[in-house]
């Protein structure tokens, strides 16, 4: 795991998070920029990646997947910081409840895959995950194939086939498949970088990650706002893997 990519992925979530639901095709100016730049304070992105290279630092893989897996659960929801949507909210209230319960390891996840099928939820926030957990499973976990795991991880929150196929395609890139950068027209005529959900916020990022240096990804991130913390870290990640 990269962690030059993994501090770069939550500085641009820093830079993304002042202009988050601001507007969309924004012109701010130059000192608003800059603060960004400057800007200290984190959303969801930052705080799920924190949360992993904390919990593996902590809770190293041990061979029983469910108890890792649970482990991991319940450590984000105790740990997790702001900015997190409706889906991890209800997902983390949910992990508490369980948690207390007088229930196995098996019946509780059991029981979260089982509301996490019900919401059926594409929201984006699934994307945070992807990297440091694929790389951690390729390195350290050898009885289960990475891209398994991470779709299994994932899938306890995000279940809906558009987060699963934008999930997979990170993947993709991660492995070297890089994704070609569509074109500013189809980003506003289908108001990818509006609608956040995994899919569009993965495309949104790979526009904004078309450019030759991470200050004009900065820049071109805000001025297509919409949900800014999420497109411009995932445009972060991108860029990053495109270089390796």
């Amino acid at each position: 795991m990269d962690m030059t990519i993994i501090e770069a992925y939550k500085k641009a979530d820093r830079v993304g998070a002042p202009f988050e639901g601001k507007g969309m095709w924004i012109n701010p100016g130059e000192e608003r920029i800059q603060s960004a730049f400057k800007s200290i304070r984190g959303t969801d992105e930052s705080s799920i990646v924190e949360n992993f290279i904390s919990y593996i630092n902590y809770h190293p893989w041990n061979g029983n997947l469910d108890e890792w897996v649970w482990g991991w659960l319940a450590y984000h929801q105790q740990n997790h910081g702001t900015g997190y949507g409706r889906t991890y909210r209800n997902h983390f209230l949910l992990v508490k409840y369980l948690d207390k319960q007088p229930l196995s390891i098996q019946e509780r996840l059991a029981k979260v895959r089982m509301i996490a099928d019900e919401d059926n939820s594409f929201g984006n926030a699934c994307l945070a995950l992807v990297y440091p957990l694929y790389e951690y499973a390729k390195a350290y976990i050898p009885d289960i194939p990475a891209r398994e795991l991470v779709l299994l991880v994932t899938r306890h929150s995000h279940t809906n086939l558009d987060a699963i196929r934008a999930v997979t395609r990170l993947m993709d890139v991660i492995d070297g498949n890089l994704i070609e950068a569509p074109a500013e027209e189809m980003i506003r005529d289908n108001h990818c970088a509006e609608h956040a959900t995994a899919w569009n916020t993965l495309l949104t990022a790979a526009y904004i990650a078309d450019v030759a240096t991470e200050e004009a990804l900065y820049r071109r991130g805000i001025h297509v706002g919409g949900d800014a913390d999420s497109t411009i870290a995932t445009a972060a990640l991108l860029w990053h893997l495109n270089r390796r």
